[in-house]
């Protein structure tokens, strides 16, 4: 209920409403595959940059809006957090549930284009049937570690006002610092560790292999990021639960 409250409060005097669900994301692609695609020739030989870069920023929308969503959770429902008691995870995870239902309409999206791109182009289906099935908890991974994360930066956010205000550029920082714009092959050998530890990392090289045919991932790139992904949810989880005690006090 509270979710389905927040999708309809968000977008009921919008003159697109739920359309805007898919804009943001597509616009952006656009801009990306005309700019970096067309101009810098980052997307690789034989591969639409449109899709090349749709396929890396519908994970990252998700990941950045729920991010974003469940670390504003609490200064958002401080009101009905200081009236009732109810368990106070409640409110990150009905954060997580809204940016959820939007990413399912964007991904929908995502795959009805690159079905029609399939069927315009007439070339081979360039997918690996073996990555497909590793698609659906590649999304379930990235769900969990932007809630995790979240969950962090608000308990973090309430004790430190700061977080708040740097919270937007913290994001942004990260995007560039995630393959999305730039081929992972671009970045220098000796950095490539650093880059193997953002849990982004795998998740955009591997979607974009299970689809478009680039190279995958290996071990080296795979564990960290997973590895990171897990300290990044257990740690958020533990963070917020030994906040609470003193959660609506500091707010």
């Amino acid at each position: 209920m509270l979710v389905r409250k927040d999708l309809s409060a968000t977008y009921k005097q919008s003159l697109l409403g739920p359309l805007w669900f898919v804009v943001q994301p597509i616009f952006t692609s656009l801009v990306f595959g005309l700019l970096f695609g067309r101009f810098a020739r980052m997307a690789p030989p034989g591969v639409s940059p449109f899709l090349y870069f749709f396929a890396a920023y519908v994970l990252w929308n998700y990941y950045q809006a729920t991010v974003s969503g469940v670390a504003l959770s609490l200064f958002a429902n401080s009101a009905i957090l200081g009236k009732i008691y109810f368990p106070r995870l409640i409110v990150p995870l009905v954060a997580a549930g809204v940016n959820t239902v939007r990413f399912a309409v964007s991904y929908l999206l995502f795959l009805a284009i690159f079905l029609v791109a399939l069927l315009v182009s007439g070339r081979p289906v360039a997918y690996s049937g073996a990555d497909l099935v590793l698609v659906p908890p590649l999304l379930l991974f990235v769900g969990l570690v932007a809630t995790g994360t979240g969950a962090w930066m608000a308990a973090a956010s309430v004790r430190y006002r700061d977080m708040r205000h740097g919270m937007s550029m913290l994001l942004n920082l990260w995007m560039f610092a995630t393959p999305i714009i730039w081929p992972l092959s671009r970045a220098p050998e000796a950095w490539r560790w650093l880059f193997a530890l953002n849990p982004m990392t795998f998740v955009v090289e591997f979607h974009r292999a299970a689809f478009l045919g680039t190279p995958a991932p290996g071990p080296g790139l795979v564990l960290p990021g997973l590895c990171a992904g897990a300290v990044a949810l257990a740690g958020g989880f533990l963070t917020f639960n030994r906040a609470q005690a003193t959660l609506v006090d500091t707010l």
